[in-house]
Formats: C-alpha cells, structure tokens, sequence
C-alpha cells in the first residue's frame, strides 16, 4: 500500500508526530487507497499473481509448512482475483485490510487531541 500514501513515506511518515499532527496524513493515506481501490464506495477485485506449494499428494501447503517442514514437491505461480474488502484474514494484503489500522490510529489521534 504504500505506493498510494503519498509524499509522507507511507505509515512511518507520522513516526514522531503528535497525535494531531498524523490526523491530515492518516486521513490522506485513507483517502489515497479508497480512491485506488473502491469505485462508488465498493471495494474492487484486482488480479495479483500468487505463490502456490504443493505436497507429495497434490495438496496446497502453507509457505509456513512448505519452509519449515521442508514438504514443497512443487510451487506454481497463479494469477487470483482478490477482493480489495477487509476480510477475516487480517493478514491478508488487500486494501481493505490496510485501511483497517489507519482508521484505529486516526480514532486514536483523534482522542488524544480531544483529551488536551
């Protein structure tokens, strides 16, 4: 996400600033991958090429299992329509993930400003 946050470096742009200083930067950042990301306030599906392990018997395997238990038989590249949503794997990179932190650290900036 990085490449949609703008002049500020991405979310370390607001390492040493106030919690009222982030908020114009935390707002911009949000702004900046919504307009990427959503059109006419729904999130967009985008292709994105993926990694793909596979064991002895064909079946996917994590990257976790495929490193730490040495089982990778195969890898193949694919291409997957991802849905830009948040979703319930947090980890997931998608856009909607991303902006679910933002949205917490601006909530936070915002109530320690009020709290001054």
């Amino acid at each position: 996400m990085r490449m949609v946050c703008g002049n500020y470096g991405g979310i370390r742009g607001i390492y040493k600033k106030t919690g009222y200083e982030s908020i114009p930067m935390l707002n911009d950042m949000i702004k900046r991958i919504k307009n990427q990301y959503e059109n006419n306030g729904e999130w967009i599906t985008t292709q994105r090429i993926v990694n793909r392990y596979y064991d002895n018997d064909g079946s996917v395997i994590s990257l976790f299992d495929a490193i730490c238990i040495h089982t990778i038989i195969q890898e193949k590249e694919t291409t997957e329509e991802i849905y830009e949503g948040a979703n319930s794997d947090y980890w997931k990179p998608t856009a909607g993930n991303a902006i679910k932190p933002l949205y917490q650290l601006l909530a936070f900036a915002n109530s320690v400003t009020y709290m001054m």
